[in-house]
């Protein structure tokens, strides 16, 4: 797990993610005292020190969301294309699932005559499809007996819903950047010392409040919701395990 650049890159988009949601609300709390002129030299020196935090999770969050998205495209096209509105795997999938029902065959024979070199050839060739074939277990206990509609519903099992994948992933990245704006112009009026000349923007910043929690939650819908029918990616389903 330590080695594996999907722990790498998931660990600490989500700490740094955590990071964010410290910051704002150190920010917050600050600038709630502020608009009340209440401990405002504690609130301002608090409120500084977390939009700095913030810009730095800021970065970290963002760059590793980025290195996120490289692996999802890599590794999972069909959330990547759930994001982007785009809904043209099926057809493969197709394929891949009729390639499945071979595989799931062909281990079954194995496993009655594990020494039977020829299965084992044929199965190595099938077996990166095996998982597509397990999907027809939610329709049919033999697989090999699979309708063609009950390949063709598997196969759209195989494309998360557009429309809520869309827009977690639009809402995760409009707070996050928010959030990153907000955490500048707070530094940036820190150390011009006009904070406190700032209602509006104090406000805001109050107001800005439940921001991260609406991101890393919209950011784990998108990262489990997209990742369906699959509990281990293209090997696993879901309604197996």
């Amino acid at each position: 797990v330590f080695t594996s650049e999907w722990a790498q890159a998931k660990f600490v988009h989500t700490v740094a993610g955590g990071y964010m949601t410290g910051a704002m609300f150190v920010m917050a709390v600050s600038a709630y005292y502020l608009l009340k002129r209440q401990d405002v030299k504690f609130a301002a020196s608090s409120f500084r020190l977390a939009a700095a935090f913030g810009i730095v999770s800021s970065i970290l969050t963002i760059h590793m969301g980025d290195e996120s998205g490289f692996l999802v495209t890599r590794d999972q096209p069909t959330k990547i294309a759930a994001m982007e509105a785009i809904k043209q795997l099926e057809a493969q999938a197709e394929e891949r699932i009729k390639n499945g029902q071979k595989a799931v065959a062909t281990l079954e024979a194995l496993r009655k005559d594990p020494k039977n070199e020829a299965l084992r050839t044929e199965f190595k060739a099938l077996q990166p499809d095996l998982g597509f074939g397990l999907l027809l277990k939610r329709y049919t206990e033999d697989v090999t007996q699979a309708t063609p509609e009950m390949i063709k519903q598997a196969a759209q099992d195989t494309t998360p819903q557009v429309a809520p994948m869309f827009w977690s992933f639009r809402l995760m990245i409009s707070c996050g950047l928010g959030m990153a704006l907000i955490f500048v112009l707070g530094l940036v009026f820190s150390m011009k010392k006009t904070l406190q000349n700032q209602p509006l923007y104090l406000r805001l910043t109050l107001l800005a409040l439940p921001l991260p929690w609406i991101a890393c939650e919209a950011g784990w819908f998108v990262a489990e919701y997209g990742r369906q029918p699959w509990t281990i990616y293209n090997i696993l389903p879901t309604h197996l395990s």
